[in-house]
């Protein structure tokens, strides 16, 4: 076997492995699945959406739509198992129940409304579940729309954070308490809080402002916009509900820091800036990790997705579509070397780095001086 043949079947084989991967991967699955739902192939989106889901069954939103090609394919029972799991998994989503309820009201069943009105609990902008509702009279014996009690406002939010609100509530967020405490000692422990100012850039329900008020910190601001505002989220109601138990007073502001020419300076300046788990998210992360550093008195804390740890040269890789664990709002994949790099360039002298919560992921620490 000459060397040329070897060196081949080597590559050959290198491609086939990496190609069997891909093929693996949920987000290829999801997106072939919207590709197939696209062209209305009903058959072929149920078959790609179950694989994703075998592989990823912690995807709501990807439950909802394996529901409607189910239900278009004519699976109906199935489609109904997969609203119930969407319902079961995120009880927040309004769309899942908005769902849920169009096909229970396509097979005649008599709770069909209850559905349309936990939809419109759950987002009041539902024009068509309110139609729905009035058009069948609004029986408030099976749509009551009374104010909700304490649980129940905690139970229809989406939680990110899991945060301790006392008298034994806490908030059953998809970050654990264990994992919260985890990235608390990352992102707190170099730090010492009492009567600092602190800035929270993507506060999303509020876990690290508040945790930065149980710290001692005299002003905490939490700033937020997607997850604040996205109808699948509507994370500033779930933090405004954070601020209201706790009762610590934290400021909220809600920028969108994609905006073109963006500025922060109308904040003024923090002792301590938090820049967690945002810069990736950003279309144009550089910009958005100067208007921080600049509010940055005394300290800078970036917490980041990482790509080729090992590589010395600084770089960025560039997800234009969904191909970062099947979120279409992950868009770049920074180095450490990068990051080093931003960070001295916005005036960052000493700089530690630490391990985050998992391998892909970074903390550091950026001091003025």
């Amino acid at each position: 076997m000459t060397l040329a043949y070897r060196l081949c079947a080597g590559l050959h084989r290198r491609v086939a492995g990496m190609r069997r991967r891909l093929f693996e991967r949920a987000d290829y699955c999801v997106m072939r699945g919207n590709m197939a739902r696209d062209r209305r192939d009903w058959r072929e989106a149920v078959r790609h959406y179950r694989r994703a889901l075998s592989r990823r069954p912690d995807l709501d939103a990807i439950w909802i739509q394996y529901g409607h090609v189910l239900k278009e394919n004519g699976q109906l029972a199935d489609a109904e198992a997969a609203y119930r799991r969407a319902v079961a998994m995120a009880p927040h989503n309004a769309d899942a129940h908005l769902q849920f309820g169009h096909l229970k009201r396509s097979l005649g069943a008599p709770d069909a409304m209850r559905h349309f009105a936990e939809a419109l609990r759950r987002d009041a902008s539902l024009t068509e579940a309110r139609r729905i509702l009035d058009a069948n009279g609004g029986d408030p014996g099976c749509c009551d729309l009374s104010p909700l009690s304490l649980e129940e406002r905690i139970a229809r939010q989406y939680w990110w954070h899991s945060i301790d609100l006392g008298n034994g509530r806490v908030t059953p967020g998809r970050k654990s308490p264990r994992r919260m405490a985890s990235e608390f000692a990352n992102t707190f422990g170099k730090l010492g809080l009492t009567g600092r100012s602190v800035l929270d850039i993507g506060a999303w329900n509020g876990g690290f402002s508040v945790e930065a008020a149980r710290r001692g910190a005299a002003r905490v601001v939490a700033l937020d916009h997607f997850t604040w505002n996205a109808p699948q989220y509507r994370g500033r109601e779930a933090f405004d509900l954070v601020n209201e138990i706790t009762g610590h007073g934290i400021e909220a502001v809600d920028i969108d820091l994609d905006t073109p020419q963006l500025s922060l300076s109308h904040l003024g300046q923090f002792d301590v800036v938090l820049f967690l788990g945002v810069f990736y998210h950003l279309r144009d992360p550089i910009a958005g990790l100067r208007e921080a550093a600049a509010l940055a008195r005394e300290v800078l804390v970036v917490e980041t997705l990482i790509e080729r740890r090992l590589n010395p040269r600084p770089s960025m890789v560039f997800y234009p579509g969904t191909e970062r664990a099947g979120d279409p709002t992950n868009w770049w994949g920074p180095n450490i070397a990068c990051m080093l790099e931003l960070l001295r360039l916005e005036g960052f002298p000493r700089i530690e780095v630490a391990r985050g919560y998992g391998r892909s992921r970074r903390v550091f620490h950026a001091f003025r001086r």
